[in-house]
């Protein structure tokens, strides 16, 4: 890593930096804060995993600078919480994203008061934005209205700009008009450094001089010569054989539980992903969104249950998440009904003797339970987390707990699997040593480099195509 870079960057104003995947952009970021920032700093970025990566790479560098590290939505929900009224929105709990709009635009609003300006000031000497490209309109006037108070740097590469938003508001920033034209660029990053610190220089320099070149002009990728690291399987046409194929490699790659590898999905519909982790049995962990509205409308349905219907909301849920209730469990609890006689007295017992906590050891028992695979354990988890603090008396019912613990991972971030499977946009950011791409022939340019890059040692590659083109119309 060129420390000229990362000095010229630390102490430039309203700058930016092209940097490809995997070419040390992290690295440059705590470098900058590391050797060239005395004061504290701030920096933002789009998901959990996002900041997940860049806390582990700052404990790996042993820095000791003051600084904060939380997505763009967490801070903008952190000021707008803080300051309701003058904010004028009054939302604890972000679940869409109407939601997230009025929290951008309250975010706007409290900027044009004085005294936010100088918290903000008071606060960090200095602000780094990374994956810029990820920026929707709203969020780009934000840090515009940032770049006004304190020295705005930016990061990101407009070929993994594969997030898409609808409104008028929230459409995706544009690189050439929204960045070039308000940022000044100090430098481009042009070195493998993910591949090279694995030994796989090749793998990483075929990345940067050959796919990318080819996707950035939206041309064909030639597979027919690659690097001994990328492994094609050719699908048959036929569902249940491909299937079984996806499955076999799958698995195969669970047995050097040292690696930590991740199935790629084209992020269309996450029921795709979801039935696929279950034909996994759970082995593999869904990575799902901050936000995900189906763990927001189970804590709100237990919420509005009474009694004995908090156990048979949270049953209904647990249903769609883990594989082998049926087996494990009395089927009358499973179709909303208490049955007379069980040999599972642990579970009986829940509804006999109704009292909070027994959700908790609902889940409890489920976790436990051998031969019950949990597909979505994110999912799970963060149910479980928030019925424990609500059971505690830490927040008033489960979907403020669901709240507090979103708010707590949007500035901690949260922990990656080691096995995960997850749509391009949820796992962009993250590093794996073994990548397996999914109907990469389904996937459009920006998505398809996305994918191509995050495995630093192996990939394996499932198309359609026999000409061994990828890309290609």
């Amino acid at each position: 890593m060129s420390n000229d870079i990362a000095e010229i960057f630390s102490v430039s104003d309203n700058s930016y930096l092209e940097a490809p995947a995997g070419c040390g952009k992290t690295h440059l970021l705590i470098e900058c804060i590391n050797f060239h920032c005395e004061e504290r700093q701030l920096i933002l970025t789009h998901t959990n995993a996002g900041v997940s990566s860049i806390r582990d790479k700052y404990k790996t560098l042993k820095s000791k600078k003051r600084v904060t590290i939380e997505t763009i939505a967490g801070f903008c929900l952190r000021f707008v919480k803080a300051y309701p009224v003058r904010s004028e929105v009054k939302i604890d709990s972000p679940n869409n994203d109407k939601d997230w709009t009025l929290i951008y635009n309250g975010m706007l609003k409290l900027l044009s008061y004085a005294f936010i300006p100088r918290i903000v000031k008071n606060s960090y000497k200095g602000v780094f934005v990374d994956e810029y490209q990820d920026c929707s309109k709203l969020q780009h006037r934000i840090i515009k209205d940032l770049q006004k108070i304190i020295p705005v740097r930016i990061v990101g590469d407009p070929l993994q700009s594969i997030f898409c938003f609808r409104k008028k508001d929230e459409e995706n920033i544009d690189w050439e008009m929204d960045v070039t034209k308000s940022f000044v660029k100090v430098g481009e990053l042009n070195t493998p450094w993910r591949w090279i610190n694995h030994g796989q220089k090749e793998f990483g320099e075929w990345l940067i001089t050959y796919v990318r070149p080819m996707l950035i002009n939206n041309q064909a990728l030639d597979l027919s010569i690659t690097p001994q690291n990328v492994e094609l399987v050719y699908c048959t046409g036929d569902p249940t054989k491909d299937s079984i194929a996806k499955q076999s490699k799958c698995l195969a790659c669970l047995s050097d539980k040292s690696k930590k590898v991740i199935i790629i999905d084209k992020g269309v519909n996450i029921n795709q992903s979801i039935s696929f982790s279950k034909r996994l049995s759970g082995r593999y962990t869904l990575i799902e969104k901050h936000d995900c509205e189906e763990v927001t409308e189970c804590a709100q349905k237990i919420d509005s249950a009474n009694g004995i219907n908090k156990l048979h909301v949270l049953m209904n849920h647990m249903i769609d998440i883990c594989s082998n209730l049926i087996k494990a469990f009395p089927k009358a609890l499973l179709n909303g009904k208490v049955p007379k006689r069980t040999k599972r007295i642990d579970v009986l017992n829940l509804y006999l003797k109704m009292q909070d906590r027994n959700l908790l050891t609902l889940l409890e028992i489920i976790e436990n339970e051998k031969g019950i695979n949990i597909s979505r354990k994110e999912y799970f988890y963060d149910l479980k987390h928030s019925i424990r603090d609500w059971v505690n008396g830490h927040s008033t019912s489960i979907t403020e707990a669901l709240c507090k613990r979103r708010e707590r991972l949007s500035k901690f971030g949260r922990k990656t699997p080691s096995k995960g499977i997850g749509r391009t946009h949820l796992i962009k950011g993250l590093e794996c040593d073994v990548g397996i791409i999914l109907n990469a022939d389904k996937f459009e340019a920006k998505e398809l480099y996305v994918a191509l890059t995050r495995a630093s040692e192996k990939l394996i590659i499932f198309t359609s195509r026999k000409d061994k083109y990828l890309n290609a119309s």
